[in-house]
């Protein structure tokens, strides 16, 4: 009897043992995107322009988005730069230039993007990071913090044709609006162009005017094959303004000549 106990007493500590085993042998957690080990050292590559201040242009004439960006000459805007997936800061592979405008009701967007390899990007709008695409972020709560608030947007403007400049997928906050928005894309030799008008009402902002301070940060995907290897923003160093709206950079609406 007491060699049955035994028995079964050894049986049940290698069951828990192993047991044991089984469960703390887990798989090493994965690199972050930003991990210096995936880049070239942090010394070689640009950093933020802290202090940096994006205009958004009060204007009376709106853009008309018909894929002819005339309109847009003379307007300046940030350029992203910081390299947070991919190797260092290439301008022919991976930069996009931002241009914001607004009559105070709506939310007028250009983008110009060089990119060597470019494409169409066919995933729906919430999976459309991991393909070509322009996004920026905004909000009207200037306060310090996180969590979105009800006016924090993250916006995400995807080229889907090549022969259809009106062929694109809009999301916001990862739900798809394309019905509800205006924008034309433009490919070219080295890269593309987009431009876009969105009605402040879904960004859940009432208006804006003029000397109004904003939160802001602007980001660029690019995938040369059929993921996205390079994410470049800028102001943030990595892979967090979707989710953390304190990484934001700032903006103001002035007048044309008042910037």
């Amino acid at each position: 009897m007491l060699k049955k106990i035994m028995l079964a007493q050894t049986i049940l500590l290698f069951v828990v043992v192993s047991g044991f085993s089984l469960t703390t042998t887990e798989k090493k957690p994965v690199p972050s995107p930003w991990n210096e080990s995936m880049a070239e050292a942090s010394a070689n590559r640009i950093k933020p322009p802290v202090g940096e201040v994006t205009p958004v242009y009060w204007v009376d004439e709106i853009p008309v988005i018909d894929g002819i960006f005339g309109e847009w000459e003379g307007f300046d805007g940030p350029t992203t730069r910081v390299v947070v997936l991919g190797s260092s800061h290439d301008p022919k592979d991976g930069e996009a230039r931002f241009v914001l405008k607004t009559d105070g009701s709506t939310l007028f967007i250009y983008s110009r993007v060089t990119d060597d390899i470019v494409n169409e990007n066919k995933l729906s709008g919430s999976m459309a990071w991991r393909g070509d695409s322009v996004e920026m972020f905004i909000g009207i709560d200037t306060s310090s913090h996180k969590k979105y608030k009800m006016t924090d947007n993250q916006i995400r403007l995807v080229p889907v044709s090549k022969d259809d400049p009106f062929a694109f997928e809009v999301s916001i906050n990862d739900v798809t609006k394309t019905s509800q928005v205006s924008a034309a894309f433009s490919y070219n030799e080295d890269g593309y162009e987009v431009e876009a008008a969105i009605p402040l009402s879904i960004l859940m902002i009432k208006e804006l005017k003029p000397g109004q301070k904003i939160k802001c940060e602007f980001q660029l995907n690019d995938a040369d094959d059929t993921e996205r290897d390079r994410l470049v923003h800028w102001m943030s160093e990595k892979d967090d303004p979707w989710n953390d709206a304190s990484v934001w950079g700032k903006g103001q609406v002035v007048k044309k000549g008042e910037e």
